[in-house]
């Protein structure tokens, strides 16, 4: 007994004991140092995933008022000038409003705004929540499969579906290099007659 409680005592004062006792503040520091760094590099990274994944939630909100759109379309000889008339339901939370012009309604939704034309026949999707600008960074647009008049790949929709920054009055300029990434990390690939536009595969 007298061997094992003189071990105890020992140890208790030996230096490696108190070593590991707990952590210096030069350690304490270095950890939470590492740990900045790591969120100042992941933070970015999630905000981006998250957005995107707005974006493609987005997206086939208005693939799915595309198919609607030609199915109408098959049916009727033309395309519906009101998209209340489609055989779909929106996501909840959204306001339509007709334009007083003929352009294009709007669908404003908790995470986008919707421009549904009527002169080129298709939709253009403007995702919010935007982490460099609220009110959204990219755009999603989607043509419909007959072109209103033989131009109209060469207007305001395009060829095919394509992404790119807001362009919105007002929008400031890191919100479009935000858009530009986000274009870019879906896969998209820069247009060569548009500047800007992005076309997703």
């Amino acid at each position: 007994m007298t061997k094992i409680y003189q071990k105890i005592i020992l140890s208790h004062k030996s230096p490696v004991k108190g070593r590991f006792g707990g952590f210096t503040l030069i350690e304490l520091l270095v950890v939470v140092l590492i740990i900045g760094i790591l969120a100042a590099v992941a933070y970015p990274q999630y905000q981006l995933s998250v957005y995107k994944t707005r974006f493609n939630t987005v997206r086939s909100w208005v693939h799915s008022i595309r198919n609607a759109q030609e199915v109408y379309y098959m049916a009727n000889g033309k395309y519906a000038d009101d998209i209340r008339d489609l055989d779909i339901q929106f996501p909840s939370g959204c306001i339509y409003t007709p334009h007083p012009s003929y352009v294009y309604d709007i669908l404003d939704c908790p995470d986008a705004r919707l421009d549904v034309s009527r002169s080129y026949h298709g939709i253009s999707a403007t995702v919010k929540k935007c982490p460099k600008y609220a009110p959204g960074c990219a755009t999603y647009v989607e043509p419909y499969t007959v072109p209103y008049r033989e131009n109209a790949g060469e207007g305001v929709m395009g060829f095919s579906p394509n992404c790119r920054a807001s362009q919105a009055g007002g929008v400031p300029a890191e919100a479009l290099e935000y858009g530009k990434k986000v274009c870019l990390s879906l896969g998209g690939k820069e247009s060569s007659a548009k500047v800007g536009w992005y076309y997703l595969p």
